[in-house]
């Protein structure tokens, strides 16, 4: 299994081993040579038919399943300051540090509308609207990737939908869905401490 992930609006890509990916709520326990993080909000797209070089108007034939997800880089990623290619791999492959929900649903449901709030010890750090335009994100995401790296059943595409940097440990982190703005009932996601 692949796991791939892209920020909204980039066009580019990065890779994570198998062994980044967490299911549900565990703790995640910061590496010691990492200073502070980065957490990434985001809807997580799993693949159902291998893809090579798939057009992004045929892309929606291969995924059936979408969830949420929070993808973990060393915050040094985004201050693109890496000497070398290795450095920057080093800020990014860490284990146990993708994870997805327990639950995959079909990417027509309501739960890929509204909005996606992150929060640091219970304050709300962070509210991310979910584009109307998703899927087409995640369309684009496989015709980007697929012109690269084979894909296989089973892969995960994380599109990001924004970031928090945070430099502290010891903290809680949840993630919530809300339908809509004007619906105050929010579904809770994810809720682990950050070691």
């Amino acid at each position: 299994m692949n796991i791939f992930y892209k920020n909204i609006g980039e066009n580019k890509f990065f890779l994570k081993p198998d062994s980044a990916l967490v299911k549900g709520s565990k703790d995640f326990y910061v590496p010691g040579y990492i200073e502070g993080v980065i957490f990434s909000p985001s809807l997580v797209f799993r693949i159902n038919r291998s893809s090579k070089c798939t057009e992004s108007r045929f892309a929606r034939r291969y995924y059936n399943e979408v969830s949420y997800g929070i993808n973990i880089n060393d915050y040094r990623f985004r201050k693109n300051n890496c000497s070398d290619f290795f450095d920057l791999v080093k800020l990014t492959i860490f284990d146990n540090s993708c994870y997805a929900g327990d639950e995959f649903f079909l990417p027509d449901q309501y739960k890929i509308t509204g909005n996606i709030n992150l929060a640091i010890d219970g304050i709300v750090a962070l509210t991310c609207s979910i584009p109307e335009n998703i899927l087409e994100e995640a369309n684009l995401a496989i015709e980007l990737i697929s012109g690269y790296c084979s894909m296989k059943s089973g892969d995960l595409i994380y599109i990001q939908l924004g970031e928090v940097e945070e430099l502290r440990k010891d903290v809680r982190l949840s993630l919530s869905h809300c339908e809509s703005e004007s619906t105050h009932s929010e579904e809770l996601l994810f809720d682990f401490r950050i070691k």
